[in-house]
């Protein structure tokens, strides 16, 4: 595996080539050297649109090049196999086509018999750039789930509930925004915001392309606040990076915090040969969060942090319910015990609730035992498995204003992969608190050992009752 770094945003490139069938052992599940293969780079999860009212108001049914999938238990292998067969739109095959697999914790993936990929980390996505094995017309996707993955991967023992699975296809022109990172101080003045974006662009064409790519911003009352474009020619099957940075008026009265969980609504926007080909919706907060001697700061404050263990129930709705119900009881941030779905990070944004996002590494240990190999997270062979995780988990959420710090793990103990996880993210992550409470004492830890009360308990009890 490669790694490719565009400006700062990490990109995780496979040195596979997607054009042919991957060849498998069917071991790769007990192999510590070995995470996915095959995989697309790492990225903010978004949803590309090819219509902007769409795209506003995240429509993704409405949305021409997003279909979600039903996999069955195939006849021929019902315990083992799960399919789905799915028309695939000549119009498609002109466009990149990704598969998004999630909530397997081990997985092999076949696109019309074809060997295509493998993942493994129930907790985050993996997405396969599959455009090589599709054609028009009728296709099956299927996935494959090797023997023994009944029980926990090595990595997950700690855990007992099973995330619900999403399988589904999308795709983005072969000219395409692939990934994207955003920031939001204040300015040195302290009287205006800086929108500071970058842009990671990709071109599947052999050929050089030429793209206009934009955005704009409005303020939390539904003010335009700014917009740009900025034309950009790509090599063929080339990538590059742009970036914008434009003082935003106004910023100081709209600072997002968990008291003021204000939000500012933008769009990234790709134009090709005069007409517009994607459009990308995100928030953003501004202000800023930072760690400095053990204390995290929201825009230069210190945050009483009260914290309780939380993952998202099964659907946004009640999540969203739990929350506010939490904010009542005096609790400002959740500390997660994995990576959650994709609209557990929006919720926190829009209810202001403070995010310690924890990586999927849970697995049972012995804390006492110091050996090299005694535990995982203090064997070097599992060290590729451990980065993977965490730069899964830092990847899809880093543009979410909500996470005020990274947590490395939870219950494994401490150990050279965990010491060398915490230099990735630190490498990665300028800012924002990097956490590990079984540090022991060592130096992979930003913070002294948080405690957290059990968010379930809180929920269980009356209710407070109102102060008036």
């Amino acid at each position: 595996m490669i790694r490719t770094t565009l400006g700062t945003l990490i990109l995780l490139a496979t040195t596979s080539t997607m054009a042919q069938t991957l060849t498998f052992t069917g071991k790769e599940w007990n192999d510590p050297s070995i995470g996915s293969i095959g995989k697309a780079p790492v990225r903010t999860e978004f949803i590309s649109y090819d219509i902007r009212e769409n795209a506003e108001e995240r429509l993704a049914n409405k949305n021409a090049y997003f279909v979600p999938l039903d996999l069955q238990p195939a006849p021929e292998n019902p315990q083992q196999q799960l399919s789905a067969t799915t028309t695939i739109p000549y119009m498609w095959l002109d466009r990149d086509l990704f598969l998004h697999v999630e909530g397997f914790p081990c997985f092999y993936l076949q696109v019309n018999g074809r060997n295509a990929g493998y993942g493994q980390d129930s907790r985050t996505p993996s997405e396969f750039n599959i455009s090589s094995f599709v054609k028009d017309g009728s296709n099956r996707i299927s996935i494959l789930l090797p023997e023994g993955t009944e029980t926990p991967h090595a990595l997950e023992t700690a855990l007992t509930n099973r995330p619900r699975p999403a399988v589904f296809l999308y795709s983005q022109p072969k000219v395409r925004i692939e990934d994207y990172k955003v920031t939001a101080p204040l300015d040195s003045t302290k009287n205006h915001g800086i929108l500071q974006l970058e842009i990671a662009l990709s071109n599947s064409y052999n050929s050089p392309e030429t793209i206009t790519v934009g955005y704009d911003i409005y303020s939390p009352q539904g003010k335009l606040q700014y917009y740009d474009m900025r034309e950009v020619k790509l090599a063929g099957q080339g990538r590059d990076t742009i970036r914008f940075a434009e003082n935003i008026y106004g910023v100081p009265e709209n600072l997002w915090s968990a008291e003021q969980p204000s939000l500012y609504r933008c769009m990234l926007t790709v134009r090709r040969g005069g007409r517009m080909v994607e459009y990308i919706p995100f928030v953003t907060g501004f202000g800023s969060t930072t760690c400095q001697e053990g204390v995290i700061y929201r825009n230069e404050k210190p945050i009483d942090i009260q914290a309780a263990r939380y993952n998202a129930a099964p659907n946004a709705a009640t999540t969203q319910t739990q929350l506010v119900e939490l904010k009542k009881r005096g609790i400002n941030t959740v500390w997660t015990d994995y990576p959650q779905p994709y609209w557990f990070y929006d919720l926190c944004d829009k209810t202001g609730m403070y995010v310690i996002d924890q990586a999927n590494i849970n697995s049972a240990h012995e804390p006492d035992n110091m050996e090299v190999g005694g535990t995982w997270s203090n064997n070097p062979a599992w060290l590729g498995s451990f980065l993977e995780r965490e730069q899964s988990m830092y990847g899809r959420a880093k543009n979410h204003v909500c996470i005020i710090g990274w947590s490395l793990g939870g219950a494994v103990g401490n150990g050279y992969n965990m010491q060398k996880c915490y230099q990735w993210l630190k490498n990665v992550e300028k800012e924002r608190a990097v956490l590990f409470n079984d540090a022991a004492g060592e130096w992979n830890s930003d913070l002294e050992p948080l405690p957290a009360t059990d968010a379930g308990l809180l929920l269980s009890q009356p209710a407070p009752r109102s102060r008036k």
